[in-house]
């Protein structure tokens, strides 16, 4: 085997650094694993890749994929959990691809949970996203440092507040009466679908994060809703009108709130996007900002309130 050419480890004609080198569309299964305390099924598709030197053609394909396979085998025999797969990977890559300084994986499984509908109890089977990133360095002294975030998605449903406060304002017009605050109004509703991931902290729950997202929304969406829960959903949506932008920053002081001694230096991110009803295009906000920002311009709130008090 020593007399096979190793065509990747020749010389580029043209010399210049690749940032990143991925496989993509990994899919393997994840076999069922413990989270949060909840047996789950999971077959994450994985993108996993390395930097390459200026001196180097190509990657080794088949070492990348073997990092991935490994990690999974680990996982499959509990020797590491899932939400340690992401940053397993990265830290394999960089061990089997000496030339490499930098290592970058992000994956993703679809899973389910159960929630109760609002007034009928029913109990109805959701289907969430998992998701994790990992970034690893190799260090001077050899060793490696892992950057890893943990995240979710789930869709809830949001409704249009300004919307809302035009037809108060035409109904007004047109009756001259003034309609009670309280009274549910019509406004247009978009199926908006969220996304948070957290930079890795001791005690961070996937579970936790899916209820951050969907506190965050008008309100949440249900599989299966008899004629009661869609009034009542409807009504609970009507009465907590928010902007995609207004969730996005939902997202972010709910985290917070549910683990008040998460790092200041932690980075957390939140996206958020609407499936506009009245409109052919969609709307989304996103918000990268570390814990320490948000608890500075929170304080500085506070004190502008206090002021005017």
């Amino acid at each position: 085997m020593n007399n096979i050419p190793d065509v990747q480890s020749e010389k580029p004609k043209i010399p210049i650094p690749i940032s990143r080198v991925f496989l993509t569309d990994i899919s393997l299964p994840g076999g069922e694993v413990v989270f949060d305390g909840r047996k789950i099924t999971l077959n994450p598709e994985i993108k996993a890749g390395i930097n390459l030197p200026h001196s180097q053609r190509g990657v080794h394909a088949s070492r990348i994929y073997e990092a991935v396979k490994y990690s999974i085998e680990l996982l499959n025999k509990q020797l590491r959990g899932f939400e340690d797969l992401a940053s397993t990977i990265a830290e394999e890559l960089l061990r089997k691809n000496s030339y490499a300084t930098h290592s970058y994986v992000s994956l993703k499984a679809t899973t389910y949970y159960t929630q109760r509908t609002p007034v009928t109890n029913f109990e109805t089977i959701e289907k969430i996203r998992i998701l994790e990133k990992a970034e690893a360095t190799r260090r001077a002294d050899g060793g490696i440092k892992v950057n890893a975030y943990l995240g979710a998605a789930t869709i809830g449903m949001t409704a249009c507040p300004c919307a809302k406060e035009i037809v108060r304002s035409i109904f007004n017009r047109l009756t001259g009466n003034q309609i009670d605050k309280d009274l549910p109004l019509g406004t247009h509703m978009q199926r908006t679908y969220g996304r948070i991931m957290v930079e890795k902290f001791n005690g961070l729950k996937l579970f936790d994060l899916i209820d951050i997202i969907s506190n965050s929304m008008s309100s949440r969406t249900f599989e299966l809703l008899k004629r009661e829960d869609e009034a009542r959903v409807v009504i609970d949506a009507i009465d907590n009108p928010k902007f995609v932008e207004d969730v996005a920053r939902e997202i972010i002081i709910h985290l917070i709130s549910k683990y008040p001694y998460i790092p200041d230096d932690t980075t957390v991110e939140a996206h958020v996007k609407a499936l506009e009803s009245i409109h052919s295009h969609n709307l989304a906000a996103s918000i990268t900002i570390k814990v320490g920002e948000v608890k500075n311009l929170m304080r500085k709130k506070l004190g502008v309130e206090e002021e005017n008090l």
